[in-house]
């Protein structure tokens, strides 16, 4: 009689053939769901922080940090920045005061300038810098432009220049004339703008009519969008013009 044989799925190659199949699935079945779970939250919460960081102007941030405005209060605050030429806040501290609740003020670099920015019941009380007043709201508001105040580098060096050409022209012996350097010695110079009239102060070594080198002090005024010269005072002497003095403010 011959032997019966064992239907196929009874046979012990095939039943551990399955058991391997089953186990594969499962394996590849949860590596793929796994990091598409893990790598999800992690990008909404890029997205989202990305959002965040780009709704606020770094401006406002920039004030927001230093006071406890809220951004729509930096945001008036800076908008009346802007209306006395004020274009970009890169730095704020407090200076003065308690909070802005009651009367405080806070030194800020604007437009590289350091201007005093003092808040009242957490709005703009005042804006100034150097003893030039730009907004008071006693005052009526906006009383100067920031722009009527400044100088480029190029526009400092182009008014040392034309000072020492002026100066020269009232010296004994110009070709002995031995200026400060402008840039190894620009602490030597001081140069400022007062809307239309840029003033130029520093030293010069020259010979007398004896030879002798001497230091003197001078003092050149200039018209800003000409650079013709207005007023020159020469070792505490005035030679020439009349001095323009800044009202107060």
């Amino acid at each position: 009689m011959s032997k019966v044989k064992k239907p196929f799925y009874k046979r012990p190659w095939f039943i551990i053939l399955a058991v391997l199949v089953v186990f594969t699935v499962i394996g590849s079945g949860g590596s793929d769901d796994e990091p598409a779970a893990a790598e999800a939250p992690e990008e909404a919460t890029a997205v989202e922080e990305l959002a965040v960081a780009e709704e606020i102007d770094r401006n406002l941030l920039c004030l927001m940090d230093a006071t406890t405005l809220t951004e729509l209060e930096a945001e008036t605050v800076f908008g009346i920045m802007q209306d006395v030429g004020i274009v970009e806040v890169s730095k704020c501290d407090p200076a003065l005061g308690t909070n802005v609740d009651e009367l405080q003020s806070f030194s800020v670099v604007a437009d590289s300038k350091d201007v005093l920015l003092t808040i009242e019941e957490r709005e703009v009380y005042y804006i100034g810098f150097s003893g030039v007043d730009l907004y008071d709201a006693s005052n009526g508001g906006v009383i100067n432009q920031i722009t009527d105040f400044g100088l480029s580098s190029g526009e400092v060096g182009i008014y040392m220049s034309a000072a020492e050409n002026y100066i020269e022209q009232v010296l004994v012996s110009p070709s002995s004339a031995d200026f400060p350097g402008q840039i190894w010695n620009a602490d030597q110079w001081s140069v400022g703008r007062y809307k239309n009239i840029v003033e130029v102060s520093s030293y010069v070594d020259s010979q007398n009519s004896f030879g002798a080198m001497l230091r003197s002090y001078f003092t050149v005024q200039m018209d800003y969008d000409t650079s013709e010269c207005t007023y020159i005072n020469f070792d505490g002497e005035t030679i020439y013009g009349e001095c323009f003095t800044p009202p107060n403010n």
